[in-house]
């Protein structure tokens, strides 16, 4: 009926949103690898 559908529209919408928060965590903490990578090369090399 339609309280089923409304259960697989907020569960697959919940689903979708922690994806996302996932993907965008891992991102951000590429990101922030990178920067250190480079801060990090150019202590070294003394830029």
């Amino acid at each position: 009926g339609q309280s089923e559908y409304d259960v697989a529209k907020v569960g697959s919408f919940l689903i979708v949103r922690s994806i996302k928060n996932l993907v965008a965590g891992v991102i951000d903490l590429i990101v922030r690898s990178i920067k250190d990578l480079v801060a990090g090369v150019m202590e070294t090399l003394g830029v």
